[in-house]
């Protein structure tokens, strides 16, 4: 019965004024990692003037909470190595343990997203990408992206027969997103 949108903006813009830049380890929240949720949120809101000066000062001097300023890694791949966690890639990233006494309890194993049929686990086609998902890698011959990704030309149909299949120019980064036959 109560608009609580103005207090998660209010929250957040707290965060990203009073939380230092620096903090004592990694994977802590710090004004930059604020900064960007602050910023998504401001988006939402549509309050594009304050999300662009927000989002602007975390791309300009925007750093991780050891000092490490934000940027792109060389290989795309990197972002999905487990020995390059939380490299200047990566801006809000939870934080995981396995041997800490907790019987694995603090693994993240909620990140396994899919698993064959069977137990209580899940099973086959569980978070599987759409075709809406992975048509958004469709890019022209210069590796932009089109303009009008969906429509009934899609990736891997796996044989469905309302849908051609696309053979046009994709962003190489869905085969570390999605994945793709062959």
């Amino acid at each position: 019965d109560k608009d609580i949108f103005p207090e998660i903006l209010a929250d957040a813009k707290f965060a990203y004024e009073n939380i230092p830049a620096l903090q004592d380890g990694v994977g802590r929240v710090n004004k930059y990692t604020a900064g960007a949720l602050y910023g998504k949120i401001l988006l939402f809101s549509k309050d594009f003037a304050t999300a662009k000066t927000v989002l602007l000062d975390v791309y300009t001097n925007g750093t991780n909470s050891l000092g490490v300023k934000f940027g792109l890694n060389t290989n795309y791949y990197t972002n999905f190595d487990v020995a390059t966690d939380n490299s200047k890639e990566s801006v809000f990233a939870f934080q995981a343990s396995a041997q800490d006494n907790a019987g694995a309890r603090n693994g993240n194993w909620g990140d396994q997203l899919n698993f064959p049929a069977g137990g209580n686990i899940g099973g086959a086609g569980f978070f599987c990408p759409t075709y809406y998902f992975t048509n958004n890698f469709k890019t022209d011959a210069n590796g932009v992206p089109v303009a009008t990704p969906q429509n009934n030309v899609v990736m891997d149909p796996a044989g469905q027969a309302t849908y051609t299949q696309y053979a046009g120019n994709v962003d190489v980064r869905l085969d570390y997103t999605v994945g793709r036959n062959g």
